[in-house]
């Protein structure tokens, strides 16, 4: 998360924030950077009553860039390897993350590999277990875990979990569409009174990709079946922000 005098920037795993964070260090020098990939939960005291920015991404987009992003890793993180087959399939290793939450085994399994605190950030991690810096990605801990596991919890997508993980009750929080991302954000910043000068919105309406992984349209990786699966357990984010294949 990246911190200004008038507002928190949550960065959610796999969903546009590199760009956003860029856009922060070049237009707001003083901000400050708190955790890597922290959850709202983490917030400092000082900064709990500012408005708070996060983005979410169309849960079928989110499956086909994580996947490809983490196949090409040398060293993926514990859910990618627990999940993807080998060699890693999209639909098999997609249908597996995506009942997560219904398989205590493989749960226990991954949080065997994750860290028990959040890691600060990817430089500090050089300090932790090789397990402990493969989880860097979503900066998932251990105890991050039970809410997967709470009953009520289990059908939810892997997504789903990573947005709620990340956002909580969404207090104090304005999500974006990626799509939409340059737009919605200007609102924002005019919302909180920060000034918004011409560099800035041609920043943003350049919206240049950052990290992205090399892949195809999303769309032609689902057939049916898992297209209807991601419906099912990602409901949440797909109903709420009128996502669609």
């Amino acid at each position: 998360m990246i911190a200004t005098s008038k507002f928190v920037f949550l960065h959610l795993h796999k969903s546009g924030g590199t760009f956003i964070n860029e856009f922060l260090r070049r237009f707001f020098p003083a901000a400050k950077s708190i955790g890597y990939h922290y959850p709202a939960s983490a917030l400092p005291r000082e900064y709990a009553d500012l408005p708070r920015f996060g983005l979410v991404r169309n849960p079928w987009s989110f499956y086909v860039s994580w996947f490809h992003f983490q196949k090409q890793k040398p060293r993926p993180d514990p859910i990618f390897r627990l999940t993807a087959g080998d060699p890693a399939n999209f639909a098999d290793t997609v249908r597996r993350v995506l009942t997560l939450g219904e398989d205590r085994q493989l749960l226990g399994q991954v949080r065997a590999l994750l860290p028990a605190d959040l890691i600060p950030s990817p430089s500090a991690s050089l300090e932790l277990s090789r397990s402990a810096r493969e989880a860097i990605g979503p900066n998932l801990t251990k105890g991050s875990l039970d809410a997967l596991e709470a009953s009520e919890a289990r059908s939810v997508g892997y997504y789903t979990y990573l947005f709620q993980w990340m956002y909580g009750d969404l207090h104090h929080t304005t999500i974006a569409r990626l799509a939409s991302v340059g737009p919605e954000f200007v609102q924002f910043l005019d919302a909180v009174g920060e000034r918004v000068t011409d560099d800035m919105r041609a920043y943003l309406r350049a919206n240049v990709p950052i990290n992205r992984s090399s892949h195809g349209h999303f769309a032609d990786y689902y057939d049916d079946d898992l297209a209807g699966l991601v419906a099912e357990k990602d409901a949440h984010v797909v109903d709420t922000y009128r996502f669609a294949l």
